[in-house]
């Protein structure tokens, strides 16, 4: 009987030991998450405020908060797009009647999921913006269904 308490013990005490590490490593890439969201929203607004120079913009549908480079000014009927290409950020103050169509897709890269929006302006200069939406395909669909209420306006 005194060696089962012992094994239990034991048991109880490398178990823990071995839990805590896990929960320190978890609660750092927690951190790191928030802080390269926290970086990524800075950029956007950033070359946002670049994009628009002093003219009035008003973030009427915005996804900066959610990493995605698109935000809608209702009122004047513009949009805010950008993108990272070759480490770099572009981006584009566009009118409404610029933005031809866009489509959904999902990429997959070493069993990690990212969903994208595929959008088709009439620029010759960059005429397709892939709005990347992460593992979220709720965010994906959210910025679909923007995209669909402003181009049928």
């Amino acid at each position: 009987m005194t060696l089962l308490w012992t094994l239990l013990i034991v048991t109880f005490v490398f178990s823990a030991i071995f839990m805590l590490p896990t929960r320190w490593y978890t609660g750092l890439a927690s951190w790191v998450k928030n802080s390269s969201s926290k970086h990524g929203l800075h950029v956007l607004e950033h070359e946002l405020a670049r994009q628009i120079q002093g003219r009035q913009f008003k973030q009427d549908k915005s996804f900066l908060k959610d990493g995605v480079g698109l935000a809608l000014d209702l009122t004047q009927r513009l949009a805010f797009v950008a993108v990272r290409e070759d480490g770099k950020l572009k981006s584009a103050i566009l009118p409404f009647t610029a933005l031809k169509s866009h489509a959904a897709g999902e990429r997959r890269d070493s069993g990690f999921y990212d969903y994208y929006i595929d959008l088709t302006v009439a620029d010759a200069a960059h005429p397709v913006w892939r709005l990347v939406c992460g593992e979220n395909p709720e965010l994906a669909a959210s910025v679909s269904k923007a995209l669909d209420e402003v181009m049928a306006a």
